[in-house]
Order: C-alpha cells, then structure tokens, then sequence
C-alpha cells in the first residue's frame, strides 16, 4: 500500500503559546477523506546546537535546569536563531553568552536542520561545531538563566551519553555528526 499525503485545511489556529513556542490546533483531511484535528507545538525561532572544542581539544558542556523535566541536566550550549541573525553568529553569541567563551571557527553540521520531534513538534534546529575556543573571563547569561561550565574529554562526555546522564536527544545527535566530522567515530562506509 503506498503511503499518502493528508491535506491541510486552512490555517492552523493558536490554542495557547508563550515564549516563541505554541500549541496549535490544525485542521487535515487524511486520505479516506475523514477531517481531523491535530495538536502541535510550533517553535517561532530555528535554533542552533552548539559542540564547542577549546584549543587544546577539549569539550565545552553545561549543565542547568530545563523546566519541562523539572531536572538539572548535562547539555551543551544551546539557543534560538534571532531574526536576521546567520547561524554561525548565533553559535558565536550563544557561546559566549552561556559559557563566555570565543570560537575561531564555525561548522554548520547540517545545513538543511533537523527536526525535534516530527511527530508532535514543528520546529527545527543546526547541529553546529565550534572550533579553537578559548575562554573571555565570563558568562554574559540572560535573565532566567543559571548555567555552570564543565570542562571535559570526549570520552568523558561519549560515556556520559551511553550511562544515561545525557539525555537529551538534540545533544546525542550533535555529539555523533560532530565526533564524526572531527573522525572520532568511523564512518558508516568504513563499519
């Protein structure tokens, strides 16, 4: 059986929001031709991911409190892509702003973006690697943000991923395309 396309119908109309994210209903014609209404969340910023390496080859990642899990959790920066901000100068703003370090180079992992969850959640964000940084002295944090640095080895961190403390799925992903971008992970033609 070949799969279809359902039908959008009209505009989809906002059931509660806040903060640049909303619940949306949208209306859909499936193929059997039944309407349905379906509940997404839509991000209204793309956002960016952020693999910082220090000089000496070292792993910049955070931790702080995400309140949708109600936990304190290991991560690494993260942030919203401000309207005419390219991607490579939201990882830089992001990066000093949460860690207070500088990068020299920028990598856009994926050009395209990926999807948080296609399911539910109609947003994207860029797996990015951010290369030769070095520290500025400070964090420049907004407001409601409280965000300790930790310094490691990949290694470290790889582990951290497959025990369990990362768990965050946006920052396992970053990990592979930049541990395989950096060769640190054989590729799959090579497996």
């Amino acid at each position: 059986m070949a799969i279809k396309f359902w039908t959008k119908l009209g505009d989809p109309s906002v059931v509660a929001g806040g903060h640049g994210k909303y619940l949306i209903n949208q209306k859909f014609r499936r193929p059997d031709g039944i309407e349905e209404d379906r509940f997404l969340f839509k991000g209204e910023k793309k956002s960016v991911v952020i693999f910082p390496v220090t000089s000496a080859g070292d792993l910049i990642t955070i931790r702080e409190y995400r309140h949708a899990i109600n936990e304190i959790i290991y991560a690494l920066p993260a942030g919203n892509i401000e309207p005419n901000e390219t991607k490579e100068s939201a990882v830089k703003r992001e990066l000093l702003e949460e860690t207070g370090f500088r990068a020299d180079k920028i990598v856009v992992l994926r050009e395209a973006g990926l999807w948080y969850d296609t399911g539910v959640f109609v947003a994207t964000y860029y797996p990015c690697l951010a290369l030769g940084c070095c520290p500025t002295g400070k964090q420049a944090l907004d407001e409601n943000e409280s965000i300790e640095i930790n310094v490691m080895n990949y290694k470290e961190w790889h582990d951290m991923i497959l025990r369990g403390p990362v768990q965050d799925n946006q920052m396992i992903v970053t990990t592979f395309l930049a541990m395989t971008n950096l060769g640190l992970i054989r590729k799959a033609e090579n497996v």
